[in-house]
């Protein structure tokens, strides 16, 4: 199984990617840049970013916001 994505395309692992990287930097209180690295992940897919957030390992409050800015 080595070399495998599990069934994710490219463009899935990068929208998940931005997605985590906005939670990290929303928790580390850079709005701004959470808000351009959600605008990545909109681009590629905004159901995927959507359902990435929803995913993430984080308390509510931060979903909320980050839906908040995608919506």
């Amino acid at each position: 199984k080595y070399g495998t994505m599990d069934g994710r395309d490219e463009n899935d692992i990068r929208t998940a990617s931005h997605v985590r990287l906005a939670m990290s930097l929303l928790h580390a209180e850079a709005e701004d840049r959470c808000k351009k690295s959600l605008e990545k992940a909109l681009v590629i897919s905004k159901e995927k970013t959507l359902e990435y957030i929803d995913q993430l390992p984080c308390m509510p409050e931060y979903k909320i916001h980050m839906r908040a800015m995608v919506l």
